[in-house]
């Protein structure tokens, strides 16, 4: 297991060190361990593209935002947002903040302020959506991992602040003119009626066989629809479903870990201990002496 001063690669790239009001903040990081982060919001609008693993954006008073591997985000100007669980899981993304209205936002871009002004329509129309990456957008993420290690042994070199800086605007122009292009994820009814019955048997063992055939559909189609509607497979949307639920236990009752582990479905407490740590960052214990009523 990775040491704590292993959990996290990460390189923050901030306007006074690239010189781009249009870009107050960007990161590219490498998270080993679950992070804790809780609610916040950002100046600007944001930005993520997650290149392995998952993230899941807990929108306050919205929809939630949930990335896998290849897929990119925007969320709305300074909506408030936290992790799932308040804490981030261990992925491998980028995320950049855009505000187009940012004093000399057009310095060190070849774009003018009526530019940015479209800019931000397009940003506003999308709202807060996900959509696939395509090939390009992966190779600019490995071209700009590798800079940004060079960079930050080579600050003094004004070469690699060019290049960071030219990256992160083709980023930009990629993915607004993705979101004005595309749709994101829609609803699909038949996924929908499913994601309701699963709320409604998390105390069944449940089998991806079982609920494609309540979908009517193949197991191997009703996989793929499924991972397509919510950026998730069957089985693992299942198993946040029941973290979720055994949170609110854990924090509102009484009852014997053991006995909520049964009740929700596991086979064994210490297979409900491992699921319940892989999506909160704690073990069940753990998470009832910090936020069960004492």
């Amino acid at each position: 297991m990775p040491s704590k001063k292993q959990s996290e690669e990460k390189y923050f790239l901030g306007t006074k060190a690239l010189g781009l009001p249009l870009i107050p903040e960007a990161g590219i990081n490498n998270i080993l361990l679950p992070n804790p982060l809780g609610e916040h919001h950002n100046p600007g609008f944001e930005f993520t593209y997650v290149y392995s693993g998952e993230v899941c954006w807990k929108v306050v008073n919205g929809p939630d935002l949930r990335l896998s591997g290849g897929d990119f985000s925007i969320m709305a100007d300074r909506v408030r947002h936290s992790g799932e669980f308040n804490i981030i899981r261990p992925c491998k993304l980028f995320w950049m903040v855009v505000d187009p209205l940012a004093p000399k936002a057009e310095c060190h871009t070849t774009f003018s302020r009526k530019d940015l002004a479209d800019f931000k329509g397009k940003m506003e129309k999308a709202g807060n959506c996900v959509l696939p990456a395509d090939p390009e957008m992966e190779a600019r993420f490995a071209e700009l991992w590798k800079i940004c290690r060079e960079y930050a042994n080579n600050q003094k070199n004004s070469l690699y602040t060019h290049r960071l800086r030219l990256l992160l605007l083709q980023f930009l122009v990629d993915m607004v003119s993705a979101f004005d292009t595309h749709r994101s994820r829609t609803g699909n009814a038949a996924i929908a009626d499913i994601l309701d019955y699963i709320a409604a048997h998390l105390d069944s063992p449940l089998q991806v066989e079982e609920v494609a055939s309540q979908a009517g559909l193949r197991p191997s189609r009703f996989y793929e629809l499924f991972r397509k509607e919510t950026g998730q497979t069957p089985a693992d949307y299942i198993n946040r479903m029941r973290c979720e639920r055994a949170r609110h236990m854990l924090r509102n009752s009484k009852l014997p870990i053991t006995h909520i582990a049964m009740e929700l479905g596991y086979s064994s407490s210490q297979y409900f201990a491992n699921c319940f740590r892989k999506y909160t960052g704690m073990n069940p214990g753990r998470y009832r002496s910090i936020y069960g009523k004492k």
